[in-house]
């Protein structure tokens, strides 16, 4: 029985090192980044890392509260966690947004 992606199909190249025989998916078929897709990935990619800055100063700000007050750490939780997920539900929602364009097109 073949697999739809066989070599036979090009989907897969082989490569045969002595005893082993290593199957590699064909790059060849993969479409290539675009410069101005390029330049929006790299452009997305700082503004994450900004964003992965400012988040974990704030992290650092609340742990450094937390420690130096006599507050429990219980009652901190929930207010660290709706400062970590708010963020991140907005990074969803345009991910989201993002994959259903790329779907229509």
């Amino acid at each position: 029985m073949q697999r739809a992606d066989s070599p036979d199909k090009g989907d897969l190249t082989v490569k045969a090192s002595g005893k082993q025989t290593i199957f590699v998916y064909n790059q060849a078929n993969l479409s290539a980044v675009s410069p101005e897709e390029m330049a929006e990935l790299e452009e997305e990619l700082k503004q994450t890392k900004e964003q992965l800055a400012e988040s974990t100063k704030e992290l650092k700000s609340i742990h450094a509260g937390a420690s130096s007050t006599s507050i429990q750490g219980d009652s901190l939780k929930p207010a660290i966690s709706a400062n970590l997920v708010l963020p991140r539900t907005k990074d969803l929602q345009a991910e989201i947004a993002r994959v259903q364009e790329e779907v229509r097109r």
